[in-house]
């Protein structure tokens, strides 16, 4: 060949670009699977991540909830990650499970085996251990993480409300002050208010008694040497209108009274009023039955009110009950019908909130449910109200109690042939909550 032949191949040669395509892939195609690999392996890494501290977390309630001594419930914590990591493959766990009381620590030890990320990111973070019991072998290391989870159980419990103030906003909704006592018998108190420090509220020198004070935000004791029976708990749930109880005013024309002390005891037999006005000294007294009022019951000083197997209805925004200093108001709800057990009912639908004001001395007493869920009520005086009744719940917006006599709550229903007030039961399964 001669020298200008070759010299022509040679330039041709130089020229020429088939096969270049195939000489690129050659040299990408490295650094394309490795990084298809390690895509594969973080996949398999957060999905594994991710499914284990699913089955910690259950875990963790598994034991918190379960019976027995705390091997047992140690048990039934590793039971259940067992059980539900068994599709995991390539990944291997090891659970710990310890309990402390209500307290359940659940810490899973994970390795998911060889993976491509070990390699190019050995000791990169925290949870990637490049050098493992196996790294002498032909298999690529391991990525190593840990995986936790704590819960705390609270116990089922069960209890009477024979106080609830339903306004879930208010500051003070259950405002209790003074130098007298309150006492809550056999029964809890709640509120359903949030605010944040003051929704049950004691202040002074009085003092509360009941079972239990349980509130959906904060309780606050203020001035005095007042105190609880036991200290209030926040946090709970709202309970809500309970009985949430609809009423019918009847038809017709409502009749009105204005009772004066020289009108002797003056028998109150109407269904329907609008006003009842006793005044100072007057007497009067309901027959059995329901009466239902629209406006207001008003009791001047020293005056009485009496009836026995009665139900009080306050019909519509504008009734209410206005007790002065000193009067008497003595009320016993039937034991049949459709208000067995209500002694005073105001209406739900109402669109302003009336003030029941109870300024009673002693001898005064409510035997039955109060229940005005849009009506404040407001207890004050120097006696000892409702001392001889043993069953008065009270269910009401707000409530309000002062002055320096002692004001008794009371469950015992039976005390009186009154149904049980089952809607007033609060219950509360067992149940746990995590708490990392």
């Amino acid at each position: 060949m001669t020298l200008r032949k070759t010299k022509n191949l040679i330039r041709r040669f130089g020229k020429d670009e088939c096969g270049n395509l195939t000489m690129i892939m050659a040299l990408v195609a490295v650094p394309l699977v490795a990084i298809s690999g390690l895509a594969i392996d973080m996949n398999r890494i957060v999905e594994a991540r991710s499914q284990i501290q699913i089955v910690a977390d259950g875990a963790a309630l598994a034991a918190a909830l379960a019976k027995g001594t705390n091997a047992q419930r140690i048990r039934v914590g590793k039971a259940y990650v067992k059980a539900n990591l068994t599709e995991l493959h390539g990944v291997t766990t090891t659970p710990t499970v310890s309990v402390n009381n209500k307290k359940v620590t659940v810490v899973i030890d994970t390795v998911v085996d060889g993976t491509l990320l070990a390699v190019a990111f050995t000791k990169a973070s925290s949870y990637v251990d490049g050098e493992n019991a196996n790294s002498g072998n032909a298999s690529l290391p391991s990525v190593e993480f840990q995986i936790s989870a704590g819960a705390e159980a609270e116990a089922a419990e069960g209890y009477y409300r024979c106080m609830i103030a339903l306004n879930t906003a208010m500051a003070d909704a259950i405002y209790i002050r003074g130098t007298g006592d309150f006492t809550a018998t056999d029964c809890a108190v709640h509120s359903d208010s949030s605010h944040a420090s003051t929704l049950i509220h004691l202040q002074g020198n009085a003092s509360a008694t009941a079972d239990k004070f349980t509130a959906v935000g904060g309780w606050t004791q203020t001035g005095g040497a007042g105190s609880f029976s036991i200290a209030p708990e926040g946090g709970k749930l709202v309970s809500g209108d309970p009985i949430a109880l609809s009423i019918t005013t009847p038809a017709g024309v409502a009749s009105s009274a204005n009772i004066k002390k020289q009108d002797g005891n003056v028998s109150l037999s109407d269904t329907k009023y609008s006003d009842i006005t006793i005044g100072a000294q007057g007497t009067a007294s309901f027959t059995p039955g329901t009466h239902y009022i629209t406006g207001t019951l008003s009791m001047g000083s020293q005056a009485t009110i009496s009836g026995n197997a009665v139900t009080l209805i306050l019909a519509g925004s504008n009734a209410k009950i206005d007790m002065n200093s000193g009067s008497t108001l003595q009320l016993q709800a039937p034991t049949g019908g459709t208000y067995a057990g209500y002694a005073v009912i105001g209406d739900r639908s109402a669109t302003t909130v009336q003030t029941n004001t109870i300024q009673g001395g002693a001898g005064g007493y409510i035997r039955g449910v109060w229940y005005t869920p849009k009506h404040k009520l407001y207890i004050t005086g120097n006696g000892d109200f409702n001392a001889s009744s043993s069953y008065f719940p009270v269910i009401v917006d707000n409530i309000e109690i002062g002055g320096n006599g002692v004001f008794n709550l009371g469950f015992d229903y039976a005390a009186y042939n009154f149904p049980e007030p089952v809607k007033l039961y609060y219950s509360q399964s067992a149940k746990a909550h995590l708490t990392d």
